[in-house]
């Protein structure tokens, strides 16, 4: 007689945060959050961003906006993006939701 195994539970997705602050800044000399010019001290470092409250913050919109351009991202991937299926249009959205959080970062 053959044992049911209890199902492995899901590992929950880690992004390697490490991966991401090594990206070149948006603008090289100016914070990835506030836009204010970096201190010398972090410009020679290499840094995105100008303090610990913007690295944090910009985590936190990060991972918000991620979260929602993933789902649309599956969607569109599951169906191609054709007529008549939930995937259609999906692109086009993804590309206005980029710009309302371009516009949004610059207001």
């Amino acid at each position: 007689m053959q044992t049911l195994k209890a199902p492995q539970s899901a590992k929950r997705a880690t992004i390697d945060r490490g991966d991401v602050e090594r990206l070149p800044a948006m603008r090289p000399g100016f914070c990835d959050h506030c836009q204010n010019a970096l201190p010398k001290s972090a410009i020679n470092h290499h840094s995105r961003f100008c303090s610990s409250a913007c690295r944090q913050t910009w985590w936190k919109i990060a991972k918000l906006r991620g979260a929602k351009l993933y789902y649309h991202l599956m969607v569109w991937r599951g169906h191609r993006g054709r007529k008549g299926t939930p995937g259609a249009g999906r692109l086009g959205m993804i590309s206005s939701m980029v710009d309302r959080f371009i516009q949004s970062d610059r207001e």
